[in-house]
């Protein structure tokens, strides 16, 4: 179940204009890359503050939206009570808890969560189980990096970024398949010197 972890202190502070500008972006390629359904029912793992399915919520019939950070979660759960969207769930949780339970899904979804899950087929394992048979998923992500990204403050990031190849590979191995994959977004970090 959910523990205390680095993102908790973070999520008050979590929805910068360059986030929010982001998960904006994010939600309109989804859009674009996949035709979505109103009558779906969805999951968004690693939901955090909801700024990725909050762009989305009017496009399906039930949004389900997941994280392991409680600091996350309450900003999310007051963020949707505010917006009386009922047919919105917020969950502290687990993807293995809701494969668990038997839960089913016609589309997840996640952003910028895989470079923080250190077995990805025990993931991509529990999406298989949780999806209809028509089921589909999108998963956006770091391209192979060289751990700039995150740098020195990397917390719980334990890849640096994916070869698409390498993920389709693993995907496949879990019974993925009609996998595709292109670039649509890029992020220049800087770094500052203090002398």
């Amino acid at each position: 179940m959910a523990t205390v972890n680095e993102f908790d202190a973070k999520a008050h502070a979590w929805d910068t204009p360059e986030r929010i500008k982001r998960a904006a972006t994010f939600a309109r390629e989804i859009s674009r890359a996949i035709s979505l359904d109103p009558s779906w029912s969805v999951l968004e793992l690693g939901a955090g503050t909801g700024l990725l399915s909050f762009n989305l919520v009017d496009r399906f019939a039930a949004v389900t939206m997941i994280d392991t950070s409680a600091g996350m979660v309450d900003v999310l759960r007051t963020k949707a009570a505010a917006g009386r969207i009922p047919h919105v769930r917020v969950e502290l949780t687990d993807i293995e808890s809701l494969a668990a339970a038997g839960e089913q899904f016609d589309f997840i979804y996640s952003a910028m969560v895989l470079h923080h899950i250190p077995d990805l087929a025990t993931l991509f394992s529990a999406f298989a189980s949780l999806l209809g048979p028509h089921g589909r998923i999108a998963l956006i992500d770091l391209m192979r990096e060289d751990g700039s990204f995150h740098g020195t403050a990397s917390g719980s990031a334990v890849h640096h970024g994916f070869d698409p190849n390498t993920l389709a590979g693993t995907l496949s191995e879990c019974g993925f398949a009609h996998m595709a994959w292109h670039v649509f977004y890029s992020i220049t970090r800087l770094s500052l010197i203090h002398i």
